[in-house]
């Protein structure tokens, strides 16, 4: 069931008006919050890479790399379970949401502790064999214990979501998180504590992060955690909607961070430091799908459980077409100028990187363009499908990185990434319109692709002035930002756009 294109929001029964509001205003406080939590990220991982020096910042990538990937898969699919089943139950069964919410959290929390011990156990080998870097075995053991906080964070935080109010987990698992690292490691770095400081920061903030989503899960949901647990759903039921959930998403943690394991074992620490700095520039556009998905996930389960194909085809058409809108002026700023954002942003040692980051924003750019696939096929019953696919697009990635990364390095890795990312996202755009008949394009895309392309050529003419590299990324980051937006607004907003921009601005004045 597809909606007929060209369609206004003021056209549509006032459901779906409502619905795309809501979008727009859950939008609105994730996109906020997040960018400024990625962004705290972001402002960390800059002062490591100057501060640490290239090879020690190497090191740190790899450590958060591995850790990061193993902590992704700690809940085992349950922050999804927990949205899942907890809107069926919230607001008609206290005692059902009790067990949900207990369960789901201390199951995520239990996994993450048997996988620390394992990991203190395996350091010394990781460390030796697998990174070549023997003195890196205590930053390794101390960086295992953050994974329970971790995977509980992530449950404990998409908990809060079943009540599509964005603000509570967005400020536990991205600003209280990031705020608490950041300041954490400055104080660490002037006690004189280097790698090991940014390693400890790291734990102590996943830590602080957790207490504050409990704190948010025991506030929104007080009748509940009063309430006798009541289990009308079984654990073995929690964890087989889960666990396929969780396995995708294992593939897919291995599609992003591989290539930086595979350099890691080929290349220098160097090669992972600039690879490292690279990647981080690249998930910030991750980083606005993100925002935009962090809303629209408990609405799509909302709407597939109405059975309102058309509303929900309408989410992911709106959800699509501003995510797009939104990463396309950075898209352009890399384009033109990625060895100007390696060496101001960085510094000079990691200028190197440009190609990769180019590379990388490509495949970004693919994941964005296409929307929120992946949600729909998890929240719509079908993580099985995404399963496979996942699975799929692993084994391409890996088969990629084993044959260019030994030969060509940060490129290599960054063209394996942008392939399978890229692939996976436009493979899963086309099973999402065959099994549910839903499709996010229409021609009022023609717009953007004109902003786009205008503002392009005004950026290829910022190039023959010849300016320096801090004078030139400030001119072409101006440029892309007004010239495409500008361009947008001589071309005529939609009605839907001034619906969707008129909410943000509301709520942003509002806050």
């Amino acid at each position: 069931m597809t909606l007929e294109t060209g369609s206004p929001i003021k056209d549509q029964p006032g459901e779906s008006a409502g619905s795309v509001n809501r979008l727009a205003l859950g939008a609105s406080v994730s996109l906020i919050g997040v960018m400024l939590g990625r962004g705290l990220e972001f402002a960390k991982q800059v002062a490591l890479a100057r501060l640490l020096g290239i090879d020690a910042f190497g090191l740190y990538a790899l450590g958060w790399n591995l850790l990061r990937s193993i902590g992704v898969l700690l809940p085992v699919g349950l922050q999804n379970g927990v949205m899942h089943f907890g809107a069926g139950v919230w607001r008609k069964d206290d005692g059902a949401l009790r067990h949900i919410l207990s369960r789901t959290i201390l199951l995520s929390f239990a996994f993450g502790w048997v996988v620390t011990l394992i990991l203190l156990a395996l350091a010394p080998w990781l460390a030796g064999v697998v990174f070549r870097e023997p003195g890196f075995t205590p930053a390794l053991r101390v960086f295992a214990l953050m994974l329970p906080f971790m995977g509980a964070l992530r449950v404990a935080s998409n908990a809060t979501r079943i009540t599509q109010r964005m603000q509570f987990s967005v400020v536990a698992e991205e600003i209280a998180q990031s705020i608490l690292n950041l300041v954490l490691f400055a104080a660490f770095y002037l006690l004189g504590w280097r790698l090991m400081g940014a390693v400890v920061s790291t734990v102590l903030s996943y830590a602080a992060a957790f207490a504050v989503a409990i704190y948010f899960v025991r506030r929104l949901f007080a009748a509940a955690w009063r309430a006798p647990a009541q289990a009308t759903i079984s654990t073995q039921q929690m964890l087989s909607y889960s666990t396929p959930t969780a396995l995708a998403e294992a593939f897919g943690v291995i599609i992003s961070r591989a290539d930086r394991l595979f350099l890691g074992f080929y290349w220098p620490a160097a090669e992972v430091g600039v690879y490292q700095a690279a990647s981080q520039i690249a998930v910030i556009m991750a980083a606005i799908l993100a925002a935009f998905n962090t809303i629209l996930m408990p609405m799509i389960a909302e709407q597939y459980h109405r059975r309102d194909m058309r509303q929900l085809e309408e989410l992911f058409r709106v959800n699509t077409k501003w995510g797009v809108y939104s990463i396309a002026p950075l898209v352009l700023v890399i384009v033109f100028a990625a060895r100007d954002v390696m060496q101001v942003i960085f510094g000079p040692a990691y200028a190197g990187g440009a190609t990769a980051l180019q590379i990388l924003t490509i495949g970004q750019f693919i994941n964005i363009a296409t929307g929120a696939t992946g949600a729909i096929l998890i929240m719509t019953g079908n993580q099985r499908t995404w399963l496979r696919l996942s699975l799929a697009i692993m084994i391409a990635n890996l088969v990629l990185n084993l044959a260019l990364v030994p030969r060509w390095a940060t490129t290599g890795a960054a063209v394996a990434t942008a392939a399978t990312v890229g692939g996976l996202f436009a493979i899963s755009l086309l099973i999402v319109r065959r099994i549910l008949g839903i499709w996010p394009y229409d021609r009022r895309y023609l717009k953007g692709i004109a902003a786009g392309a205008g503002t392009a050529l005004l950026l290829a003419g910022t190039r023959l002035l010849g300016l320096p590299p801090a004078g030139n990324l400030a001119l072409t980051t101006a440029v892309a930002v007004a010239g495409f937006f500008g361009l947008l607004l001589l071309l005529g907003l939609d009605p839907e756009d001034r619906a969707f921009i008129g909410m943000l601005v509301r709520r942003a004045r509002a806050r």
